[in-house]
């Protein structure tokens, strides 16, 4: 016998001595691994007096167990030991632990005792080490934070991460570091990268001045935004060592593995003054339906954590407040603004060798307002390809339509816009308007363009916005109303922040769908909304417009937020004869037209389409009829009322 036998029957005597083993179980045990029973042993004689022989034997091969005389194992224990602060009982547990893996005698014992799970019970073990163990082995027990044992109420044992870390030969606890930590982060971006970002010189003097306690760094936003890349970036700047956390479960099958990695690789990290740990996906931890730990104790790990903290989440809503106050600062990312987005288009398009012109360029940044981990996929997937910039935009087309369930996202070809000033019937003059503007460069304005349907609002306001020389992004209702708890409250702001960022005008078509009068609201949502665009139209500092069909049931407390409300009219007698000659090249006398008092520059785009297809472009009579035709649908019919007659 060897010297990890006599532990063996040291602990089997330990056992023994406190009864928890019966007389059965021990000469089954001493049958199975062929332990002083030989076969004439079962004569009924014998059977009375050969456990009282066993145990005497048992008892003297435990007393040659050097505890001084230690296996690699048990040397890798003690270096654990010393890592993570275990005291000596903490350590004598887990060798104990690692008993069923290691030795055949100890783990067949235990099989005729308990059963074959390489779990052992709570009470013997107790019997084994002589302590009342269960503050030690429970699920709050410090071995149990740092994944090294599974415990019930009943049973414990050494997790299978912990089996292959003790079984390794490592020599040194910088191995061990090594192993525990993983390989360092490294980025390709620099801070000049995120220069557009006003947080960036706040999170670098943070991380470079880590040295207290509790230093928590919160970056929250969209997937592919950018976060990781930033964390990376904050390392790399402040000279550290990133390393992430639980990536993988490591032999770990439990919901929280990844809170118990983070435990160990704190006490690891803390060493070192130029180390710092990356959470990724951080949702995982800080949703209670994932992990079993309650809010105090996550408190104290964002209060008193040795090694600062990086985390990356991509949703905060469902995140306790309680959390989000104790981080030391929280970042917000979201898809870069153009001229960034341009700046990235250039760089990974000219590192890839892939040839794009300055307006290619300028055109993807604009047309694909997509965050910089689907720009890098686009530009990788077309050089692995050997594509060119139409390759490009179909990888993002794909990529956008499978983040969109699948559905293609509709892509509006801006066409040139033509406007004839003398085809609108407003009451105020819009082209004196538009001059006035341009001679004040004044952006901090807005409109409220209302009235019928097709007499050119939206029309107007892109054409304002070109002869500004400032780009525009048009939002209808259903950009921004959304069937989720403060969805709609979230696509308003977001709107009104990217066209900050992008210095660009908001234009809100179907304003009234989310600017409704809130006495008429019949869920809460809906007047959160509306408060929600109330709040960002008193502060925001560059243009928008909003235009509606439905001016009374617009919200009253949203007009006085309009620099000016302008009302379109249908057109009048001579405008009806000036779009005759716009849309057709035709003159009409006033007579003929004269019934035609409903009709809006929408009608004659319409009717222009109809006369092309059926070649009646010249013919004035026609297109005059067809126009009297589209104008009775305007009309109200009368319908009848439905209910009793009462004779």
């Amino acid at each position: 016998m060897n010297n990890q036998d006599y532990k063996a029957m040291y602990y089997i005597n330990r056992v023994v001595e406190n009864s928890e083993a019966s007389d059965y179980e021990i000469t089954n045990w001493c049958r199975k691994v062929k332990f002083m029973i030989h076969k004439d042993d079962n004569d009924d004689n014998d059977k009375k007096d050969i456990c009282q022989v066993v145990k005497s034997k048992i008892k003297e091969l435990a007393q040659k167990y050097d505890k001084t005389q230690k296996t690699m194992e048990e040397k890798n224990i003690d270096t654990l030991g010393k890592m993570f602060k275990l005291s000596d009982l903490e350590k004598d547990i887990l060798s104990v632990l690692y008993l069923p893996h290691s030795n055949r005698l100890f783990r067949e014992f235990k099989r005729q005792v308990q059963g074959y799970s390489s779990n052992i019970n709570i009470r013997n073990l107790s019997a084994m080490l002589d302590k009342f163990l269960i503050k030690y082995v429970s699920r709050k027990s410090k071995l149990a934070k740092l994944g090294f044992i599974d415990a019930d109420s009943c049973e414990v044992g050494l997790t299978l991460y912990l089996v292959d870390l003790i079984s390794n030969k490592i020599k040194t606890e910088k191995q061990y570091i090594d192993i525990l930590l993983g390989k360092s982060l490294t980025g390709g971006l620099t801070a000049k990268d995120f220069s557009y970002m006003p947080e960036l010189d706040f999170a670098l003097k943070i991380i470079k001045s880590s040295a207290k306690e509790g230093i928590n760094i919160l970056l929250y936003g969209k997937p592919g935004t950018g976060k990781t890349e930033f964390a990376k970036m904050l390392a790399g700047e402040s000279k550290k060592n990133l390393y992430t956390i639980g990536e993988n479960n490591d032999g770990e099958n439990t919901d929280n593995f990844r809170l118990k990695s983070l435990y160990r690789n704190l006490q690891v990290a803390s060493k070192s003054k130029n180390t710092c740990l990356l959470f990724d996906e951080a949702e995982d931890i800080f949703s209670g339906l994932r992990t079993k730990i309650n809010k105090v104790e996550m408190n104290r790990l964002l209060e008193e954590n040795k090694c600062p903290i990086i985390w990356c989440t991509n949703n905060i809503k469902n995140m306790d407040p309680a959390y989000i106050r104790r981080f030391t600062l929280a970042i917000p990312f979201q898809t870069p603004p153009l001229q960034v987005r341009e700046s990235m288009w250039n760089k990974y398009l000219q590192d890839s060798k892939i040839i794009a012109a300055k307006q290619d360029i300028s055109n993807l940044a604009e047309d694909y307002n997509v965050p910089p981990s689907i720009i890098s996929g686009a530009v990788k997937a077309t050089k692995m390809v050997k594509g060119n910039i139409e390759t490009v935009k179909q990888h993002i087309n794909l990529m956008r339509q499978a983040l969109n369930n699948g559905h293609k996202q509709i892509v509006e070809h801006k066409k040139d816009i033509v406007f004839c000033a003398d085809l609108v019937n407003s009451d105020l003059d819009l082209e004196q308007l538009k001059n006035r503007l341009l001679k004040l460069g004044k952006l901090n304005f807005s409109l409220c363009l209302y009235g019928a349907s097709g007499t050119g609002k939206s029309f107007y306001a892109r054409y304002l916005a070109e002869t500004l020389k400032i780009k525009y992004c048009q939002k209808r209702a259903s950009d921004l109303i959304s069937p989720f708890v403060g969805g709609t409250e979230h696509n308003i702001a977001r709107a009104f922040e990217q066209a900050k960022e992008e210095n660009y005008m908001l234009i809100f078509d179907e304003a009234d769908s989310f600017l409704q009068n809130r006495s008429k609201a019949h869920y809460a949502w809906e007047k959160t909304a509306v408060n929600e665009m109330l709040t960002w139209m008193e502060s925001h500092p560059y243009p928008f417009i909003c235009t509606t069909n439905l001016m009374n049931d617009i919200d009253p407390a949203s007009l006085r937020r309009f620099t000016f409300k302008v009302k379109y009219d249908f057109l009048t007698s001579t405008q009806v004869k000036i779009a005759f000659d716009f849309f057709f090249g035709l003159k009409v006398n006033e007579g003929e037209i004269i019934h035609l008092n409903k009709l809006t520059p929408a009608d004659f785009t319409v009717i222009k389409n109809k006369a092309e297809i059926f070649g009646l472009k010249n013919q004035p009579a026609r297109l005059i009829e067809m126009l009297s035709e589209e104008q009775k649908l305007k009309t109200p019919q009368t319908t009848a009322n439905i209910g009793f007659c009462m004779k």
